[in-house]
């Protein structure tokens, strides 16, 4: 998804939720912190609360000292107290990097130093690690449920000491998933068991109705 499109996209949920809005803006949509900068303002312009900004681009990890210019560009761009920076590291999720934790702890630390308020790991599993990098690393660390089995349920993760859980695409997999189960039983078997303790069609108009 383009930069203009994610942003129009973004203003449009902010119109029509109610609650706070923070936005994925992957590595910040440019090659450059200036054009980083230029994409949270405009996050920042269409009400956005906060954003995820990412370290990797095409399925590798940027220059460590590019990724910080990125963080800190972001940082001048959004006030602080009003603008919830996450900075993402995918040292864990690119695979192939030797010693993940070594890296991520140490981006996270830059990360903060630039201006980040949280650190997002994406694909840590297991509790051993989830505990450690929450001592290595002096902000509040978000952890994405969903990416690797078994899943850890979020009750867990906050007792690990996790601030902040969040479900990424696992939703939409999800939903995904009872469709092709849907589609596979009515294919091999013609049943529609599918369909017991579906929601009714009345609330799924309510729910998409007016606000």
């Amino acid at each position: 998804m383009d930069a203009d499109t994610m942003l129009a996209d973004v203003a449009r949920i902010v119109a029509a939720v109610r609650v706070p809005v923070t936005a994925d803006l992957e590595a910040g949509y440019g090659h450059t912190p200036e054009a980083v900068r230029r994409t949270v303002v405009r996050a920042f312009e269409a009400g956005a609360v906060g954003a995820n900004l990412e370290d990797a681009v095409d399925g590798a990890l940027l220059d460590a000292e590019d990724a910080t210019d990125r963080v800190a560009a972001a940082r001048e761009a959004a006030p602080v107290g009003d603008f919830v920076l996450n900075a993402r590291t995918d040292a864990y999720f690119v695979g192939g990097v030797a010693d993940p934790f070594a890296v991520a702890v140490e981006r996270a630390r830059r990360y903060i130093a630039a201006g980040a308020d949280c650190i997002f790991i994406p694909g840590v599993g297991d509790a051993d690690t989830m505990s450690k990098l929450v001592a290595a690393i002096p902000a509040p660390l978000n952890i994405v449920a969903g990416l690797t089995s078994p899943v850890t349920d979020a009750r867990t993760l906050f007792s690990l000491g996790v601030k902040r859980v969040s479900v990424g695409g696992s939703l939409a997999r999800a939903s995904l998933t009872t469709l092709e189960r849907a589609g596979r039983e009515l294919l091999d078997a013609g049943t529609l068991s599918f369909l017991e303790g579906a929601l009714a069609y009345s609330d799924v108009q309510r729910t998409f109705g007016p606000i």
